[in-house]
């Protein structure tokens, strides 16, 4: 099932007064400022449709949840929160909604929640995000752009924030009922010339496009006067936006419309009736399409660096139509993917993904093949660019390795993600996989005595053959890089 099937799936709203599925609940962290000093809104939405409502007097339903809500920087918890959500006397069942504030220093924290339904003591959510306070800045910044369901200028206690009363977009999901994008965003600005006007610009551009090279897909300007800390309260009409990933992109331009400084907020569009009117004027045919001038080598180049990222339900065909004869039929294959992937810029995409192939196949060839097909070159198309990188060349008695963390990996949701890659050969480029707690990757408990065979006789364990772990050496680092990467 796809993200976007998914969280449609997760919207419905139910008609009877118990849950009909298993909790679940919206949690956005957007990070602010306010007197010099960084702070975070935690905003909380648990589905209706997920938590039980118990019939109360006339009929009226209640429902009532217990959170948990911790703030930690390592192991060590520097906030904690512990409350009650309720809901009473309700004619029909509604979304619990809240908002919880934390002042915190410039470090990277996780906020990890746990709910319980107090109408179903099974029912429970755990959720944790990892997420930056960064330094205060002296120059002009944005903060986070908060993405919003609803706006109106009224006070309510828990969301209300310069006047506004601002109701968080669950799961940053726009659909056909909701086709109105509203936006918070606050702009600082130390050195603030009130004398001077300028222009503030926000737009609606592609997903995979974050170099911003295309033309976006909806754009407004606005002018306005410098202060210290400048309120944005936007809106764009998407109602024909077509299903996909997008980026709101909010920045301070100059008069040639060059950036001066910029933040970007991810969102899922899921629009079935743009969709079906998009598809009505879309020309699918390959003939007329961007893999028609292909020629059969370039098919096939294109066809192998995909490999990382084909999904596990079309692997069979992939493979098939790869290793045959069949021109058609690869085209096909190769249209089909991107306009399926990317329906509104599939051949946009395809140029970028082909041009970061093409860089991975140079930066990892070797004579064992193309840089894609390498464990380095495959792993860093399949999951992108690692966040750290440890090379290791110069450890005695131990073959060149490196380490890959990535802070998260999407398509497994996972946080704090490693890979390491070892050089048996020590032919150029010839680094294998050797280890990884990636789910679906390769994952060897005794990766550390592979490392190092070379010293056998430092092995930990009586029986060597089932051992795990390298005895302790102050020239040994491989364990540790790993461990506190």
């Amino acid at each position: 099932m796809s993200i976007k099937t998914l969280l449609t799936t997760l919207l419905i709203i139910g008609f009877f007064s118990h849950r009909t599925s298993a909790m679940n609940a919206s949690l956005d962290i957007y990070r602010f400022e306010a007197s010099n000093s960084p702070y975070i809104d935690v905003y909380l939405r648990i589905l209706a449709n997920s938590i039980s409502f118990v019939q109360g007097n006339n009929s009226t339903l209640n429902a009532n949840v217990e959170v948990l809500m911790m703030v930690k920087k390592g192991e060590v918890v520097v906030s904690i929160e512990k409350f009650s959500l309720n809901a009473s006397g309700m004619d029909e069942r509604k979304d619990l909604l809240d908002r919880k504030r934390f002042g915190l220093k410039p470090g990277l924290y996780t906020l990890e929640v746990i709910i319980t339904d107090l109408n179903d003591s099974l029912n429970k959510y755990h959720v944790a995000k990892i997420f930056k306070v960064e330094e205060m800045k002296s120059d002009t910044h944005f903060s986070d752009i908060q993405l919003l369901s609803r706006v109106e200028s009224k006070n309510y206690a828990d969301f209300s924030k310069n006047g506004l009363y601002l109701e968080p977009m669950p799961f940053s999901l726009v659909n056909e009922t909701n086709t109105t994008l509203s936006f918070y965003t606050e702009l600082y600005n130390a050195n603030a010339d009130t004398t001077q006007e300028y222009t503030f610009y926000y737009a609606i551009y592609p997903f995979e496009d974050s170099s911003f090279v295309t033309e976006p897909f909806l754009k407004r300007y606005k002018k306005y006067g410098q202060q210290k800390t400048t309120i944005f309260v936007n809106s764009l009409e998407v109602g024909k936006l077509t299903s996909g990933d997008y980026l709101m992109r909010v920045a301070i331009i100059d008069k040639n419309k060059k950036a001066l400084v910029s933040m970007t907020q991810a969102f899922i569009c899921d629009n079935i009736p743009a969709d079906l009117a998009y598809a009505r004027n879309y020309n699918k045919s390959v003939a007329n399409s961007f893999v028609s001038h292909l020629d059969s080598a370039r098919i096939d180049y294109c066809l192998k660096a995909m490999n990382p990222i084909m999904p596990a339900n079309l692997f069979n065909t992939y493979e098939e139509v790869r290793k045959g004869e069949n021109y058609d039929a690869k085209r096909y294959l190769l249209l089909k993917y991107w306009t399926n992937k990317y329906p509104k810029s599939p051949e946009t995409s395809f140029i970028h993904y082909m041009k970061v192939a093409e860089f991975i196949d140079k930066e990892y060839n070797s004579n064992f093949g193309k840089g894609f097909q390498t464990d380095r070159g495959f792993t860093f198309l399949k999951y992108g660019k690692p966040n750290k990188i440890i090379e290791v060349e110069d450890e005695p008695n131990t073959p060149p390795y490196e380490i890959w963390f990535y802070a998260f990996v999407e398509s497994t949701s996972q946080n704090n993600v490693k890979f390491i890659f070892y050089n048996p050969s020590l032919a150029p480029n010839d680094y294998q996989l050797l280890h990884s707690t990636c789910y679906g990757s390769r994952q060897n408990p005794a990766w550390e005595v592979q490392l190092y065979k070379n010293s056998p006789e430092e092995v930990d364990g009586d029986n060597n053959i089932n051992a795990t772990r390298m005895k302790d050496n102050w020239q040994r680092r491989a364990r540790k890089l790993f461990e506190d990467i």
